[in-house]
């Protein structure tokens, strides 16, 4: 079920997640955006970054570095 697509919600998105609208809009911004968080499990950026590229993966949560290998 579909709630709608990245350009129709980016306000939204911005409100919820305090992710500037300027960084979901072009990928280079977003992975340079994306070096300054502060994230306190490992996997949490690899994670949002896949959300913020579309990206849809099966993972183990918690596994840390070895999870990426």
């Amino acid at each position: 079920m579909s709630i709608g697509i990245k350009e129709e919600l980016r306000s939204t998105l911005e409100g919820i997640t305090r992710i500037p609208t300027q960084v979901l809009n072009d990928e280079e911004v977003i992975m340079s955006w994306a070096a300054n968080w502060k994230m306190t499990r490992i996997e949490d950026r690899a994670y949002s970054l896949l959300g913020l590229f579309g990206v849809s993966m099966s993972m183990l949560y918690g596994e840390g570095s070895k999870e990426f290998q």
